[in-house]
């Protein structure tokens, strides 16, 4: 059985998308922020459906019903397009987007898997996973207007983000001599620390 291409989604930073056959999606392509906030949104669910009324009441707030619920198929139709595919998968409760992987999650596992190699002492282990950790990491988690990011991965916050402004994602921990200071962003669990490059020679 042939294997199934994955659509790539990276959050971390500006979004940057590549569909199944290798292309980059273009920042134009995407036609509008919201239609790149619901796919933010879709991604960050990990799979799993989000109600149509949860996305409007996100995306489209004080606008009503059958304008909101309009839009949202607008974007969807779009984010079909764009990618090619009908990755955007319609559900009794609403909406998912399957076959796609997000760099944030790739993040959160590694993220996890440092942790546990730290708490059996075993901190050569956990260099190799930080490095991975790092390529992953580009820039803080861009939102384009204000949307409050309900279903979130585990290990990353739901909040707010106003346009361009930023909100700080989970980092692996550290070995100690590495750690500069505690994350302090709302909602985010009390023990990821945010990295420093240890000193060269360390």
């Amino acid at each position: 059985m042939q294997r199934r291409e994955l659509v790539r989604i990276r959050v971390l930073g500006d979004l940057q998308v590549t569909r199944r056959d290798g292309t980059a999606v273009r920042a134009d392509e995407w036609r509008t922020g919201k239609t790149r906030d619901l796919l933010r949104l879709l991604a960050l669910a990990n799979g799993r459906p989000i109600r149509s009324d949860h996305l409007t009441e996100l995306l489209w707030p004080g606008v009503s019903s059958t304008k909101a619920r309009n839009r949202l198929r607008t974007a969807v139709s779009q984010i079909r397009l764009t990618l090619g595919d009908q990755s955007v998968v319609r559900h009794p409760d609403g909406y998912l987007l399957a076959d796609a992987v997000l760099d944030a999650h790739q993040f959160t596992d590694l993220a996890l898997r440092a942790a546990a190699a730290v708490a059996k002492g075993d901190h050569i282990a956990v260099l190799p996973i930080a490095r991975s950790a790092e390529r992953l990491y580009r820039d803080d988690f861009h939102a384009t207007r204000t949307t409050a990011y309900g279903p979130a991965p585990s290990g990353i916050a739901s909040g707010s983000c106003d346009r361009d402004s930023r909100v700080t994602p989970p980092r692996p921990p550290w070995p100690k001599m590495s750690i500069e200071r505690p994350c302090t962003s709302p909602g985010w669990p009390p023990s990821w620390t945010r990295p420093r490059r240890p000193p060269t020679g360390c």
